[in-house]
């Protein structure tokens, strides 16, 4: 969300900590694609768990880590204000935010496995009919 919606933090745009956190995003990203791209990866919607889980295990000490420090990583504390989950926060307070943050992260893992399998089997049914036609 925080890539798709960059209003976490307090520096402009065109500063060095904001594109050096975009860069540092986009090559996040880039690693992702190009092991999927080679096989490294290879998405599953039956073990998506996985992620969840390690979402599990990183999550508390980082929200620890927060309160410790008066920090927001991860923005498991409260949301930016221009965030869509900023809605959770101003309906539900501090734990409705938690709450429906825990569920868009849980549907986004699922959705993006879920994608990736869907254009998987088509991408084959398009290489099957293709050698058909030969």
């Amino acid at each position: 969300m925080a890539i798709i919606f960059p209003d976490g933090t307090i520096y402009p745009i065109i500063h060095y900590i904001s594109l050096e956190s975009y860069l540092f995003h986009l090559l996040i990203i880039a690693y992702i694609c190009i092991r999927i791209a080679d096989k490294g990866i290879i998405p599953n919607v039956r073990e998506a768990y996985k992620s969840i889980l390690f979402l599990l295990v990183i999550v508390p000490p980082v929200y620890i880590y927060n309160l410790v420090f008066n920090t927001n990583f991860m923005y498991v504390i409260v949301p930016s204000s221009g965030s869509p989950l900023f809605g959770f926060y101003k309906i539900g307070g501090t734990a409705g935010y938690r709450i429906g943050f825990a569920f868009v992260v849980v549907a986004v893992i699922y959705l993006m496995n879920l994608v990736f399998v869907l254009i998987n089997e088509l991408l084959q049914i398009n290489n099957r009919s293709d050698l058909n036609a030969l």
